[in-house]
């Protein structure tokens, strides 16, 4: 879906400098060390990784100055909120039409004093997505960010997003016309490519050794299940 890329790119942005009298921050430096080594490594083993991640999501856990990530509703957050470990989040919903004429609430969350990202894997109107982004400026965000996998922008319905609302809006090149059509607008508009996730599928040797371990893994179950039986 792209979400594990907008992860790993939130993850690695820096907090700020601070003072050298300051307590090193968000973590001490062998933790630091320690994440330039794993970083350095390059292809790391399942041991590696796990140990990397762990650190990371510590971070973000203890870093004022780390994203939050938000969700214009609870469906959207139930789906994707997983695929950001460590980020604090925050859940908007449609009012009831008969309490606030279908207006964006705050579910749950603080975004006072945060930088947001508005995540969801499509947008059509995109009506929901700046409600929410407008609830989340009046609510104390500090700037706001909007990514998702399909951008499709119905009846130039990308406008909306181009006023200040947003910093950033990030958006694959699943929709080729419309992501043209982004890229020559420019800002706050930027095209991700998913060529790198989608390329080594097309890979034949890749291929081959993902069908020829899948295979042995259904042999395996199967047989498992022949022994049970007997």
């Amino acid at each position: 879906s792209g979400h594990g890329d907008v992860a790993a790119g939130l993850a690695g942005t820096e907090a700020p400098a601070r003072s050298e009298d300051a307590r090193p921050f968000p973590w001490d430096q062998e933790s630091q060390e320690e994440v330039l080594r794993l970083r350095g490594l390059g292809q790391l083993t399942a041991e590696e990784s796990k140990s990397l991640r762990k650190i990371l999501v510590a971070r973000r856990k203890t870093d004022p100055n780390a994203p939050m990530i938000a969700f214009s509703d609870e469906k959207t957050a139930k789906r994707f909120g997983k695929q950001f470990p460590g980020f604090a989040q925050v859940i908007c919903t449609r009012m009831l039409k008969k309490e606030g004429s279908g207006n964006m609430m705050l579910l749950e969350g603080n975004p006072l004093g945060r930088r947001c990202v508005l995540v969801d894997d499509v947008i059509i109107t995109g009506s929901t997505m700046v409600k929410s982004a407008q609830l989340l400026r009046e609510l104390g965000a500090t700037s706001l960010w909007s990514y998702c996998t399909h951008g499709q922008f119905t009846a130039e319905a990308w406008k909306p997003f181009s006023t200040g609302l947003f910093e950033r809006v990030l958006v694959t090149d699943s929709c080729p016309i419309m992501a043209e059509t982004l890229e020559k607008i420019g800002a706050p508009f930027e095209i991700m490519s998913l060529a790198p996730l989608i390329g080594p599928l097309f890979d034949e040797e890749a291929f081959l050794a993902a069908h020829h371990a899948q295979m042995r893994s259904a042999g395996h179950n199967a047989s498992r299940q022949i022994r049970s039986r007997m």
